[in-house]
């Protein structure tokens, strides 16, 4: 029997929606999709990723900028990772998060835009507002893909 994995765009049109919500999917979970053969059965996984994904939600920098948006004027300057992971995992939707995960979110963000962002033991420190802090992680990026298109272009 010919096995061919019926990966119709109408069935996966879904998937980078669910990335952009929920982060990047795991290869391991995306693997899955490709030893099903019966297009139904493809319908079905691709329905069923949203709920798993959702379940399994892990913290992005989105949610982290969300949180501390959720947060602003309700404690001092420095929160603790506790109260940003708190935030995410209960009005957010990130039921994974933990201290580390916000701990290493924000040392990535102290080094990316270090005026902005600061890390001292357990607290972070921010000084500006998130979408602030969002400005200036897109600026960076936008920065390395200029030097990308520059190199390229002297090659």
């Amino acid at each position: 029997m010919n096995k061919k994995v019926p990966c119709l765009l109408i069935f996966m049109a879904p998937l980078p929606r669910g990335n952009l919500q929920y982060g990047a999917i795991p290869l391991t979970v995306l693997r899955e999709v490709f030893v099903i053969y019966d297009p139904g059965a493809v319908s079905s996984w691709v329905a069923g990723l949203e709920a798993r994904l959702k379940a399994n939600r892990h913290l992005t920098i989105d949610i982290f900028l969300q949180a501390l948006k959720n947060l602003k004027g309700k404690s001092p300057d420095a929160l603790s990772a506790g109260t940003i992971a708190y935030e995410c995992r209960d009005k957010l939707g990130a039921v994974s998060t933990k201290n580390e995960d916000v701990l290493a979110i924000a040392k990535g963000l102290s080094i990316l835009v270090s005026d902005l962002v600061g890390v001292e033991g357990d607290k972070i420190i921010v000084n500006a507002s998130p979408e602030r802090v969002a400005a200036a992680v897109a600026t960076q990026l936008d920065h390395l893909h200029a030097d990308d298109s520059n190199s390229a272009a002297l090659s």
